[in-house]
């Protein structure tokens, strides 16, 4: 019974680990400033709420994610 127990559990793991995987990349891109579509929206929420701070922070993102780019990462 026990080893029927694994046998199911490990079979669950294999079937959502590509799953899971997938999700941490995602995450990792947005995270990162891959995704650039979010990126814009993000901009444009700050400043249609005129969020000095949130401009201010998307503004040193873009800087720095230009920065690593011409640098080659």
């Amino acid at each position: 019974m026990a080893a029927g127990a694994l046998s199911s559990i490990l079979a669950i793991l294999a079937y959502l680990v590509p799953f899971i995987v997938d999700a941490l990349k995602k995450y990792q891109v947005t995270t990162q400033g891959g995704n650039h579509d979010a990126n814009i929206q993000e901009f444009r929420k700050s400043l249609a709420q005129n969020d000095r701070v949130g401009i201010a922070a998307r503004l040193a993102d873009q800087h720095d994610r230009v920065r690593a780019a011409l640098r080659g990462r």
